[in-house]
């Protein structure tokens, strides 16, 4: 399934290509580059990844992470303040293989005004109520914007009352895990500061309704690097609520579930560890996570990893460990 050909994939051909397509470099990557035969990490079971790369400037910075139900379509926001959206592509065991017609959309703010430049920095995104996709920002004023579902991220934004972010989201510790719970709320956690911090600010509720929880950093466990942060957030079809945590150094990361009775309560959030990916694996800045039930009742989990600028530089060396954009799909096994 895993070949090392790299498959150079033309966004979009032709008279009908949209206007902000561009040219996406495909190359699919292994779990283990070691151990090309590993498939499992814990109850998440491999089904492809890809590596992406573009020579166009404006790609790249991948965080928060949306895919369609039926799996057919990838919707990305960047902390460069745009939106990424493509088809995806499936093998004949329905393993992720590639993609194709990708687009790149600058995210316009209230009333179709440009950005200004440190209030670009989109890091989270999930679908809302009214059938829009509400993305979450961090650095200046961290707030929460609901923007049009067709296309995705175009358009004018409508600003959605948001937690009381405050001082302790504030800077490049803020909001990056965003999820909408079965019942309406949000689910909204920042990544948080300073190495000695024992947890980081949470918020469930919607509108002006906020309940104020904190969710922990879990503690360095050999005495250097940095703790787990808050990255992405994905509602599963249970009703609990998975998130996903990196750090750096050293470059790990991990898949957690708050439970639907955690979700309820009031004091501290208690997430428990479902898989932890650390080397030889495939690894990266993973920021953005989502989950979608395919037609046979497989619950199947998305990473995206935030490259930081690195894919536009021509010096990365091809087989660079890091700042890549990665896709990944997993299979998560009922446990």
């Amino acid at each position: 399934m895993l070949g090392v050909t790299a498959l150079a994939v033309l966004a979009s051909i032709g008279a009908e290509a949209p206007p902000n397509s561009f040219a996406v470099d495909v190359r699919p990557v292994p779990l283990n580059t070691t151990d090309p035969a590993q498939t499992r990490v814990g109850p998440l079971v491999y089904r492809g990844g890809l590596w992406l790369r573009s020579a166009d400037p404006r790609f790249g910075g991948l965080s928060g992470l949306r895919v369609s139900p039926d799996g057919g379509q990838v919707v990305a926001v960047s902390d460069c303040g745009r939106g990424f959206t493509a088809r995806l592509e499936y093998g004949p065991g329905g393993d992720l293989a590639g993609v194709r017609d990708a687009t790149l959309t600058e995210l316009l703010g209230p009333g179709g005004r440009a950005l200004e430049r440190d209030e670009i920095d989109a890091e989270g995104l999930a679908p809302s109520a009214d059938h829009g996709l509400l993305v979450v920002f961090e650095r200046r004023l961290p707030r929460i914007w609901s923007y049009g579902q067709a296309p995705p991220l175009a358009g004018f934004p409508e600003a959605r009352p948001g937690p009381p972010f405050g001082d302790e989201c504030g800077g490049n510790r803020g909001p990056e895990a965003l999820a909408n719970l079965a019942d309406g709320r949000l689910f909204v956690a920042c990544e948080g500061g300073g190495l000695e911090e024992q947890a980081t600010a949470a918020w469930l509720g919607r509108e002006g309704r906020w309940s104020s929880r904190s969710y922990p950093l879990e503690a360095r466990e050999t005495g250097f690097g940095d703790v787990f942060r808050p990255t992405g957030a994905a509602l599963l079809p249970d009703g609990d609520v998975l998130v996903l945590e990196r750090r750096f150094p050293p470059i790990e990361a991990r898949v957690m579930r708050l439970s639907r009775d955690d979700l309820e309560g009031d004091g501290p959030l208690v997430p428990r560890e479902v898989a932890r990916l650390a080397p030889p694996l495939t690894l990266d800045n993973f920021e953005g996570l989502d989950v979608r039930r395919d037609a046979s009742g497989a619950t199947l989990l998305y990473l995206v990893s935030d490259d930081n600028g690195w894919g536009k530089r021509r010096n990365v060396v091809a087989s660079r460990a890091l700042q890549r954009t990665l896709l990944l799909m997993f299979e998560l096994l009922p446990t």
